[in-house]
């Protein structure tokens, strides 16, 4: 589940993964972007990596 509330610098970008045994893991603030939309983006590409165990992505810039 991607979040982006608003920040003083921008969306900030962060994820909630739910394991198939049920216990959620919140994976934080990932960065900061300039619309929800691209926030919630981030978040989900992020998360897919994270659950298949592949490099993560780096947000292309901060707004901070």
């Amino acid at each position: 589940m991607p979040v982006a509330p608003v920040s003083m610098g921008g969306y900030a970008a962060t994820a909630i993964v739910t394991h198939r045994n049920g216990k959620r893991e919140a994976l934080g603030i990932l960065g900061y972007f300039a619309s929800e939309s691209a926030a919630c983006m981030f978040a989900v590409e992020y998360a897919k990596a994270h659950i298949d165990g592949r490099r993560r992505p780096r947000p292309p810039f901060s707004l901070r």
